[in-house]
């Protein structure tokens, strides 16, 4: 079983997040928006010290990015991790999330190398 939150890391429901999971000695997956870590990088460094695993949800949570060009969804992607590593230059960004759930076939060639 994998506890997952999406679409932050936002400053009202983070911290919340956050309290409750180290008051339950319980670690989560947190599915990270480019756009949203670059506004609340100290949020993401939270995330990271707090030894949740984090994964990449997309710069901006367009729900039709799989349908488009892959250099498009490349760019993407690498846009989100930079933003993460920005913030917390030693995290791992060992997942994947598409927005909304909608995976494609283009997300399945996405290389596993990208993290």
């Amino acid at each position: 079983m994998a506890l997952t939150f999406d679409d932050g890391p936002d400053p009202a429901q983070t911290p919340r997040i956050l309290k409750l999971l180290a008051q339950n000695h319980t670690k989560a997956t947190f599915c990270l928006v480019g756009k949203n870590v670059e506004k609340f990088p100290e949020l993401t460094r939270q995330i990271v010290a707090g030894g949740h695993t984090l994964c990449n949800h997309t710069w901006s949570h367009d729900l039709k990015l799989g349908k488009k060009p892959a250099a498009k969804i490349q760019a993407d992607l690498a846009r989100t991790n930079a933003a993460i590593h920005k913030a917390a230059p030693n995290a791992k960004i060992k997942y994947f999330r598409a927005p909304g759930g909608n995976f494609t076939p283009a997300w399945s060639r996405w290389p596993r190398s990208w993290a």
